[in-house]
């Protein structure tokens, strides 16, 4: 209000209004707006769109407005302290047409293509040839005190001896890891040929990891993902389909050292792009049987899992909160295709265009 007061002088407040927030709440609350977007009586902030929802109630906050609020307050029982009685609508057809206008906004999304960030994570891990199958396995390191249960129960303890050590040990001392290795005096030990005591205070613990070389005995997983490139392709029958490639940020950092454009036109087998994808880019895909719009949220492609994962463009929720099955999950390229996905870009204004790259 300040910065806006700036145009007209020393009397600014004469010419700018300022929506106090618990004003807004208490007019949302008395034309019934919250109902637009939750079956109750509060405000879904699961929802991006609610903010459209107290735009609306504060481009009509008047001070005309904000009387007729206090008066229905007067008229409500005396013991419902904020409730409101007989609160005017602003037109006949307000609650109509504000759950029209809700329902009719595609949510824009701020989508950041830069290639920053964390590379890769801290820890190295090791690899080496996994007992009795010979097949190369990540590797860490482990204080005693950092065993999990399923290190233990799983067998991941890759030293068979030092293993069973630490299994007698637990069962003698009958208590958790983190607990029962907390004192070095508790570690479990070996004697060695002299006859002297080596305690064992870290062991060696297959991981269920896929790390990334970067130097020399340097293996990492990576900090993140830049972007999916989509290529097309023919299956094995020779019918249309589309084949997909995860670049790491990694990458595509090496891809902007080297003066490479980040995103290629086409892949090793000259199949040509489709178009990329970032997290946060809006899409259009047939989903249980309905056209939705959505956005990027999580893409996996690797020899151990694929998956693309998407959600709908109003869900404000954290991945964490949102239920599975409220969670568009793509298992395959083939089911990408299948999707008859199209990227697009929703402009600030709400206009959707089709896209490429």
């Amino acid at each position: 209000g300040e910065y806006l007061g700036q145009l007209y002088g020393s009397d600014w407040r004469k010419h700018i209004q300022i929506a106090k927030g618990g004003t807004t709440k208490y007019l949302r609350d008395a034309w019934e707006l919250n109902r637009i977007l939750s079956d109750g009586g509060t405000k879904n902030r699961a929802d991006h769109r609610h903010h459209a929802v107290d735009a609306i109630v504060v481009a009509l906050t008047t001070p005309l407005t904000v009387k007729s609020l206090s008066d229905a307050n007067k008229r409500a029982p005396e013991h419902r302290r904020y409730s409101f009685y007989n609160m005017p609508m602003p037109w006949e057809t307000f609650q109509q047409d504000v759950q029209r206008a809700i329902e009719n906004i595609v949510v824009s999304h701020r989508v950041d293509r830069k290639a920053n960030g964390q590379l890769h994570q801290e820890t190295f891990y090791g690899i080496i040839k996994e007992r009795g199958t010979g097949k190369s396995r990540a590797v860490l390191r482990t204080e005693l005190f950092k065993l999990t249960e399923p290190d233990i129960a799983k067998g991941l303890i890759v030293d068979p001896a030092v293993r069973t050590l630490i299994e007698q040990k637990l069962k003698e001392l009958g208590q958790k890891p983190d607990k029962a290795f907390k004192d070095r005096n508790n570690h479990p030990f070996m004697i060695d040929k002299k006859g002297n005591k080596r305690f064992i205070h870290k062991v060696r613990v297959y991981q269920n990891a896929n790390p990334t070389p970067i130097a020399e005995n340097r293996n990492v997983k990576l900090g993140g993902n830049h972007h999916l490139e989509i290529f097309e392709a023919k299956d094995k029958k020779g019918n249309p389909t589309w084949k997909c490639e995860v670049v790491s940020l990694l990458d595509a950092r090496k891809r902007v050292k080297d003066k490479k454009p980040v995103t290629r036109q086409q892949d090793e087998h000259c199949n040509p792009l489709k178009f990329s994808l970032s997290i946060g880019e809006a899409v259009q895909m047939d989903w249980n049987g309905e056209r939705v719009t959505a956005v990027v949220q999580k893409m996996s492609n690797t020899q151990n899992n694929t998956g693309y994962v998407f959600r709908r463009h109003n869900d404000a929720r954290k991945v964490s909160e949102t239920p599975y099955n409220e969670t568009i999950l793509i298992a395959s390229d083939s089911a990408l295709f299948k999707s008859n996905l199209q990227k697009i870009v929703i402009t600030p204004t709400g206009q959707i265009r089709t896209a490429n790259d």
